[in-house]
C-alpha cells in the first residue's frame, strides 16, 4: 500500500475528535438575568431559572412565573492549520432552548421544575487536498519525464459532523428558613446523545502522457468512523440564599457532580480498491484490480462521572436602580474511561500500524482537569419598565491534554462578555441580548507535509523504534457568538 494511502488510513485510528466540547461550561449562556449578568447569578437568583443557578432563591419569587429562554443564534468557529497556507475551519451553527422553567411560592416554601440543555452543539467540517506531483526515482509510476510531465495526481478529503445535546429535567423545592436565610435543592435526570460522524476519502493515479483518461494505475480508499452514544443519568445541587439586607446577598449552590450511563457504538469500515496494471497511451481498460473492505463494531457500557462543584456569589445593590453581581465556579477534575479502537502495534514496518485492516480495541483514561471560572455583571434600569444589563465571564476547559492516540485534546478558554435589554410588563418580563467570546485554544493534531516529489504526506516521527504519524500540539483561535432570546410569564 502506498504510503500515502496508509497515512491517510492512520488518520481513522490517530486524529479523531471525541467531542464538539464537553469540557466547557459556559459555552451557552443560560436563563433571563443569569445569561444577562454572563453566569452571575447564584447570588441574586430572583426568577423562574433560579431551580438552574441557586433554587434557594426561589423564596423570592412574588408570582407564579413560567420562563422560556433561548439561544436563538449559537454560532462557533475554529481554524486549525494542518499545513502551511493549509487549515482546516470547523464550524457550528445551531438553535439552542437552554431552559424552561416554572416557579411559585407558597408562604416559605417555594417550588419549580425546570428543562435546561446547557449543550447543543452542531459541529461541522471540511477539507480538500489536491496536488498533482513526480516522484524523484526513475523508473517509478509517477517519475516526471519530457513525455510525462504531469505523471500522478493525487485528491484527498476530510470531513467530521457532531451533534452533541445534554439535557437536564427535574424539579426544585426551597424553604425561606428565616428572615434571611433561605435553602433550596434541585434534582435533574441527565439526557444525554452524541452523533459522530467523520470520514476520510483518498484517490490517486499515474496519467499516461498527461492524460487523465489514460491510467498507470490507480488507488481509491475511503475510511468511515461513526460513533454513537446514548447516556442516562443524574445529578443536582443545594443552594444557600443569605440576605444580609435589601441591597446585599451571598449565594451558595453546590453540586455532588453527575454520574451518566453511557451505551456506546463504535464502527469504522474502511474500503480500498487499486489497479496496479500499466496501461499505455490510449488505453482505458483497468485489469488486475483488487479491493479490500473491512467493518469492525464495537459496543459497550461505560458511566461518566463529574467530581463536585461550588460556586459563590453575591449581589449588591449600591443604589436603586443599579445591580451589580460577581461569582466564582469551582469546578474538580474527574476521571472516567472507555474502550475504543487503536493501531496495531505487532506491524514493525510503515509509517502508522496501519497497514492491515486489524485495529486492536485498547481502554482509554480520560482525566479532566480542576478549573476556576469568574463570572460578573451589572443590571440597571434605565427607566420605569425598561433596563441594561452587561456580563463577563471566563470558561476553562477541563479538556485533557495527554497522548491518548485517538483523542482531539482540544483545550479552549473562553473570554467573553453579554450585552441585552430587558423589558418588564405587568404580565410579561422579556430580554434580548447577545454574547460574544474569544477562546484562546489548543490541541493534538496531524500536520500534512510533502515528499521531495510533492506528494502529500502526514508528518512523522520515530516512537520506540517505530515510524509513527506525529501528532502535534497547536495553538490556534476559537470565536464565539450568540444571540438570546427569552420570555416570562407571570401569573
Amino acid at each position: 500500500m502506498r504510503p500515502i494511502i496508509k497515512a491517510w488510513l492512520a488518520l481513522a485510528v490517530l486524529c479523531l475528535p471525541v467531542s464538539a466540547d464537553l469540557f466547557n461550561h459556559k459555552i451557552v449562556l443560560v436563563g433571563d438575568k443569569g445569561a444577562a449578568l454572563g453566569g452571575a447569578f447564584a447570588g441574586l437568583a430572583d426568577d423562574a431559572t433560579a431551580t438552574y443557578y441557586n433554587p434557594a432563591g426561589l423564596t423570592q419569587i412574588k408570582n407564579i412565573k413560567l420562563n422560556v429562554s433561548a439561544q436563538v443564534v449559537q454560532y462557533q468557529k475554529q481554524k486549525i492549520r494542518i499545513a502551511e497556507g493549509t487549515d482546516i475551519p470547523y464550524n457550528s451553527f445551531n438553535f439552542s432552548p437552554t431552559i424552561t422553567a416554572f416557579s411559585q411560592r407558597m408562604g416559605k416554601w417555594a417550588y419549580g421544575f425546570s428543562i435546561v440543555t446547557p449543550q447543543n452543539d452542531l459541529f461541522t467540517g471540511e477539507q480538500k487536498i489536491e496536488a498533482a506531483y513526480g516522484e524523484p526515482d526513475e523508473g517509478t509510476f509517477c517519475h516526471e519525464t519530457p513525455e510525462n510531465p504531469q505523471p500522478c495526481f493525487t485528491k484527498l478529503n476530510l470531513s467530521y459532523y457532531d451533534v452533541s445535546k445534554l439535557t437536564l429535567i427535574g424539579p426544585s423545592g426551597a424553604m425561606k428558613f428565616s428572615d434571611n436565610i433561605s435553602l433550596g435543592f434541585t434534582l435533574y435526570g441527565i439526557y444525554y446523545t452524541e452523533l459522530e460522524k467523520t470520514a476520510y476519502g483518498g484517490w490517486d493515479g499515474n496519467f499516461v502522457g498527461g492524460d487523465p483518461d489514460d491510467l498507470s494505475r490507480f488507488h481509491e480508499s475511503n475510511v468511515t468512523r461513526t460513533v454513537n452514544q446514548v447516556g442516562l443519568g443524574g445529578t443536582g445541587s443545594f443552594g444557600i440564599l443569605v440576605r444580609m439586607d435589601q441591597s446585599f446577598s451571598f449565594g451558595v449552590n453546590a453540586s455532588p457532580g453527575s454520574l451518566v450511563w453511557i451505551n456506546r457504538t463504535e464502527e469504522q469500515r474502511v474500503e480500498d480498491i487499486r489497479s496496479d496494471t500499466t496501461v499505455q497511451p490510449g488505453q482505458s481498460t483497468y485489469i488486475n484490480s483488487s479491493a479490500q473492505i473491512y467493518n469492525q463494531t464495537r459496543k459497550e457500557k461505560h458511566t461518566e462521572t463529574s467530581a463536585p462543584s461550588l460556586s459563590l456569589a453575591v449581589s449588591w445593590k449600591p443604589v436603586v436602580p443599579l445591580t451589580l453581581t460577581a461569582q466564582t465556579d469551582y469546578y474538580l477534575g474527574s476521571i472516567y474511561s472507555y474502550t475504543g479502537f487503536s493501531p496495531n502495534d505487532s506491524i514493525s514496518k510503515g509509517r502508522s500500524g496501519f497497514e492491515v485492516f486489524e485495529p486492536l480495541e485498547q481502554k482509554y483514561t480520560i482525566e479532566k482537569k480542576s478549573v476556576v471560572n469568574f463570572s460578573g455583571g451589572l443590571d440597571w434600569k434605565i427607566m420605569k419598565g425598561y433596563s441594561v444589563a452587561v456580563g463577563g465571564f471566563t470558561d476553562y476547559s477541563q479538556g485533557p491534554d495527554d497522548d491518548r492516540p485517538a483523542s482531539w485534546d482540544r483545550n479552549i478558554d473562553y473570554f467573553g462578555g453579554s450585552f441585552s435589554v430587558g423589558m418588564d410588563k405587568d404580565l410579561t418580563e422579556s430580554r434580548f441580548g447577545f454574547s460574544m467570546a474569544y477562546g484562546d485554544a489548543s490541541m493534538t493534531h496531524f500536520q500534512w507535509t510533502k515528499t521531495s516529489g510533492g506528494q502529500p504526506a502526514l508528518k512523522s516521527e520515530v516512537k520506540d523504534g517505530k515510524l509513527v504519524v506525529a501528532r502535534i500540539r497547536q495553538n490556534f483561535s476559537a470565536y464565539n457568538f450568540g444571540v438570546f432570546l427569552s420570555s416570562t410569564l407571570k401569573i
